[in-house]
């Protein structure tokens, strides 16, 4: 992601309090409440691209690896929401003091 961004929020949280497959639905949330979507706009973040009325909204998801042992899930557009999960606890910041 590109550009200057404002932080709203960073949060930790632990592995065991959120679901894996719960987490792109949170990011969606995210996004909708940070740009005011109103009720129709926040179901729209849950609709598949089956059908045309009412639109599903587009959500452009991207993973890297920022560091060992850490996967980064974001979500771009006109608000960015990332989080990063340690998944390989013994590999994350090893060798640091």
């Amino acid at each position: 992601m590109q550009g200057k961004f404002k932080e709203v929020g960073h949060f930790h949280i632990p592995a065991h309090r959120l679901a894996r497959e719960k987490l792109t639905e949170m990011m969606k949330v995210l996004s909708a409440q940070m740009l005011n979507r109103d009720a129709e706009g926040m179901i729209a973040c849950f609709l598949n691209s089956r059908g045309k009325n009412p639109p599903a909204a587009e959500f452009l998801f991207h993973v890297d690896y920022p560091e060992p042992g850490v996967v980064r899930t974001s979500m771009g557009g006109d608000f960015a929401v990332s989080v990063d999960e340690v998944v390989a606890p013994s590999k994350f910041r090893s060798g640091r003091e």
